[in-house]
């Protein structure tokens, strides 16, 4: 689909009445116009007049444009030490200045002119003189506006036809050569900057009598299609899990997944059986639970199922799900229940389950509502697969009792978690989920299994290292995991040692936090800008560390150097990325989201590590929080700056109130200015104070933070007419505001408020029975604050109130039958 208001502008002349006819130009162009069709529209002029030439600019001139692309292919003269640009006709010209006069006058924001002719490198120093006195002319918005040209030959050179075109075509079809080029030409990215263009096009070129240049000025924001773009990246197997399946191996690579067949046909048999609720895979940090439901996902989805079966070898012979099987699978890391029920709906709309939304994805209320509606319909449930629900945060056991769990009375769900213990009023996660079955990998470690991968993966790596004999002392330790194994061989394969020679053990890592130590201990710069007094290896691992407090699938480039820049104290730039992931890549996970590469730590006991090592005495701090959430506040007032919505950065206006929150009271400040001047993050606002009012409602700090609670029940009000999810949030800070009344011996106002909160709630399950839970919850705190008050009988009152809708749930299999008032009363979770 074409962007609004983005347009190609192409002039190709083959046929000359002065110079000598040429073979490629026409063809370069049109060509080139039929790559970015996708997203650029615009008929080029071809073997046309100087008069003909200028009315083609003129309908440009009068365009309204958003960003613009130009491509001259032709002859080319110097005059006066000027390029003038040849057309068809006999003694037919125009300057670069003209061409470029009439595209900077469509009011386009980015510019990129490519020019393919001799002499093309003397009209770089025109469009800089232009770009210089437009950009001077543009305030305020002058920051956004970008100009970049990309020329074939230098001012003097001559160019050969067909030689640029055909480079810039196969970059533009099949993508770069170079791994670190192909990195930022990830998957995971719709768009390409210009720059990374150029870079490729310089570090491929072969020609010996001329070579391209490229300059460029101004704020670059991805302008071009991106050949190496998965549009089903985000829908196909998570990156987080396929790579874990594959055991460490990379796209293309075979298998190194073993054992579990036990483990394995457990799940398949669960996911064939067309029970509804929930399978819980749980058990220590690398024990292998994302390589075990990654298997499942892997062997449903189709492409990955092909490369698998190709490579299929006996001892892999297990049960599998089938093809198709899975309908729908998300990683939670750092997700709230809004985010994992918009990824969720978008695969399950990908696989055919449910049809697209009238208006973008459905949040968790739609969602549920829509999977119940599919599932009277259907012979079997849809079957949904979640990891990493521990790694969601604070947001855990909303997302397993407000979505999974309502999900899973309609929908197979099986979900991969550390069980994670609640406070004295919180459940722990994996009994808010209420598993039918629970898969315990803990209870079945066999180090066999362990030992058979470190054997495989270093069967033929070096002549004097026995596999075996790795394998056997690695197994000795009580640590050894699926993740250790794979990190200490990926450093072996990397630096093997010798097994023949005394003490080689001390050459292995034991665990994974000295394994990391290891290889942040051989880091090296060489070449790279250092900040001044920080050394490489701190600098890694402040970078690493500024990975911990990204969201979702993780930072996006700019976003991650903005984070590691305000930790470290220092500006850093792409340099400083490519470095990193060559040192230290098998620690970070690149994935996407909303059509832009991500990165983030490669797994959570990796962040633990990190988080301990750089706030040793207070785990709880919130200073790097803040600063990282001044890092993407500096990014909005950028955007801002240069007249750019937040959209213009889906990263910041997915999670900048997760930034806000994380940074406690003082974070919310900066998002309040955010809310005043742009409404659209007043929702934002509200949910933010509400999380940090969750966060803090068990601290010692609570007149502190009971502002901060009231505000987020005022903010809710107000937004509460806009519809339900607004009115979800009101009723769930209105709980959370009746638990400061309480704990704060204001139990009059501790009632009034919880029973406006099950007044709500009432009505909104009244809509969809997802809030059925909430309201008998609020039922029991309800009854708890009466029985407080010696109210006896107004406790057993809402009391068996709450017990009918247990028993109701329970009936429908959404709970367990051991549901009784007795167990910890749950404090809402937001």
């Amino acid at each position: 689909m074409a962007n609004s208001g983005w347009r190609y502008v192409g002039v190709g002349i083959d046929e000359y009445a002065d110079f000598e006819p040429l073979t490629r130009a026409v063809t370069d162009v049109r060509e080139l116009g039929r790559i970015l069709h996708p997203i650029f529209v615009g008929t080029p002029a071809c073997n046309s007049t100087a008069n003909e030439v200028r009315d083609y600019l003129t309908t440009v001139a009068d365009d309204t444009v958003a960003s613009l692309v130009l491509s001259w292919n032709g002859h080319g003269k110097l005059s006066g030490g000027r390029l003038l640009l040849a057309t068809r006709n006999a003694g037919g010209v125009i300057s670069v200045e003209d061409v470029i006069d009439s595209c900077v006058s469509s009011g386009a924001r980015q510019l990129l002119f490519i020019i393919d002719t001799c002499h093309a490198g003397a009209s770089i120093a025109d469009v800089h003189s232009i770009a210089s006195q437009f950009l001077a002319e543009c305030p305020p918005e002058g920051d956004r506006v970008w100009f970049g040209i990309l020329v074939s030959s230098t001012a003097t050179g001559s160019a050969r036809d067909g030689v640029f075109g055909t480079l810039l075509r196969k970059l533009l079809t099949v993508g770069p050569d170079s791994p670190e080029l192909r990195r930022r030409w990830s998957a995971h990215n719709r768009l390409i900057v210009a720059d990374d263009l150029a870079d490729a096009l310089k570090s491929e070129w072969t020609e010996p009598d001329h070579e391209p240049d490229f300059l460029s000025r101004g704020f670059r924001e991805p302008l071009l299609p991106n050949p190496l773009w998965d549009p089903g990246a985000g829908q196909g197997v998570v990156e987080h899990l396929l790579t874990a399946a594959r055991g460490g191996a990379l796209p293309g690579e075979r298998s190194w997944f073993t054992g579990r067949e036990h483990e394995l046909r457990e799940i398949v048999d669960y996911v064939r059986s067309g029970r509804t609720g929930v399978y819980a895979v749980t058990g220590a940090a690398g024990v292998g639970k994302s390589a075990l439901v990654g298997r499942i996902i892997s062997l449903a989805d189709k492409a990955e199922r092909q490369r698998l079966m190709a490579n299929w070898e006996p001892w892999d012979r297990h049960a599998e799900p089938g093809a198709g099987s899975v309908h729908a699978h998300v990683h939670l890391r750092g997700l709230d229940t809004e985010r994992a029920a918009e990824q969720i709906d978008g695969r399950l709309v990908s696989s055919g389950v449910l049809r697209p939304a009238e208006e973008g994805r459905r949040n968790a209320a739609e969602l549920i509502g829509a999977v119940q509606r599919v599932a009277n319909q259907r012979q079997s449930p849809p079957v949904i697969v979640a990891d990493g629900l521990d790694e969601a945060r604070e947001h855990a056991s909303l997302i397993a009792q407000d979505l999974l769990l309502s999900l899973a009375r309609y929908a197979t769900v099986v979900v991969a978690t550390r069980d994670i213990q609640g406070s004295d009023r919180v459940e722990s996660l994996l009994a808010t989920l209420h598993p039918n079955a629970t898969l315990d990998l803990d209870r079945s470690a066999d180090h066999s299994i362990v030992q058979r991968y470190i054997q495989r993966r270093l069967t033929g790596a070096a002549l004097n290292m026995d596999p075996a004999a790795v394998a056997d002392h690695l197994t000795q330790f009580t640590e050894t995991s699926f993740l250790l194994a794979r990190i200490v061989v990926d450093q072996l394969l990397a630096n093997p040692v010798d097994t023949n020679a005394p003490n080689w053990q001390r050459h292995v890592a034991h665990s994974v936090q000295t394994a990391f130590d290891l290889d942040l201990e051989r880091i090296s710069a060489p070449g790279i800008r250092l900040p001044p007094g920080v050394p490489a290896r701190a600098l890694a691992r402040i970078m690493l560390f500024a990975l911990t407090h990204a969201f979702g699938a993780g930072f996006p480039e700019e976003v991650w150097l903005d984070a590691a820049g305000k930790l470290v104290g220092g500006e850093l730039d792409r340099e400083h990325i490519g470095w990193l992931l060559d040192s230290m890549g098998r620690y970070i996970v690149q994935d996407g989201e909303d059509g832009v590469a991500t990165y983030r730590l490669a797994h959570a006991s990796l962040a633990d590590y990190l988080m301990i090592q750089e706030e040793p005495s207070q785990r709880g701090s919130d200073e790097a929080a803040a600063a990282v959430w001044a890092a993407v506040d500096d990014r909005y007032k950028n955007l801002r700056q240069r007249g750019l919505p937040p959209e213009a950065s889906p990263y910041l206006r997915n999670y900048a109130r997760r930034h806000a929150a994380a940074a406690g009271v003082p974070g919310l400040a900066r998002l309040r200015r955010m809310a005043d001047e742009d409404d659209r993050f007043t929702a934002d606002l509200a949910q933010s104070a509400l999380d940090v009012a969750w966060v803090d409602h068990d601290s010692k700090n609570l007149p502190a933070t009971l502002p901060v609670a009231e505000e987020a029940v005022q903010l809710f009000g107000r937004l509460a007419p806009a519809g339900h999810l607004e009115r979800a949030g009101l009723a769930r800070s209105l709980r959370v505001l009746s638990g400061y009344y309480q704990r704060l011996d204001r139990d009059a106002e501790a009632v009034v408020t919880m029973q406006a909160a099950i007044d709500l709630y009432s009505s909104l399950s009244a809509d969809n029975e997802m809030h059925q839970l909430n309201l008998a919850q609020a039922l029991e705190e309800l009854g708890t604050l009466h029985l407080a008050a010696h109210r006896c009988g107004e406790a057993a009152t809402a009391v068996a109130r709450a017990m009918e809708i247990y028993r109701n749930l329970a009936a429908g299999n959404r709970l367990d039958a051991t549901t009784s008032p007795e167990r910890p009363t749950p404090m809402p979770s937001s």
